[in-house]
């Protein structure tokens, strides 16, 4: 079972950047984001951020599993747009990203 922390509490910790969300984007982000923890298994979800874009802005949500991890808690990132608010895995790094990354 997934546990979703208070949406409203998190959103605290961005206000104080001046980063707000409206209340249609509050509401629609809370409903993918209890629509999305019927579909994974993990034991928390957050929400990560917003990203502004030009045409659509972008959500960011991150499910967190502490079963069956030895040190580290696995994360896993999902992210959707402003225009759907459908809730996806963002796709693993591809031998091309390594080496930029490293």
């Amino acid at each position: 079972m997934v546990d979703t922390l208070d949406f409203s509490d998190e959103l605290k910790n961005f206000s104080h950047n001046g980063i707000t969300l409206n209340l249609d984007e509050r509401m629609q982000l809370e409903m993918a984001m209890m629509s999305l923890r019927g579909r994974i298994d993990s034991d928390e979800l957050h929400f990560w951020g917003k990203i502004s874009g030009m045409v659509n802005d972008y959500y960011v949500a991150v499910a967190v599993t502490y079963a069956g991890q030895y040190e580290f808690p696995c994360k896993n990132f999902y992210w959707c747009l402003s225009s759907n608010f459908n809730f996806r895995e963002l796709p693993t790094l591809s031998e091309q990203h390594d080496g930029i990354v490293d």
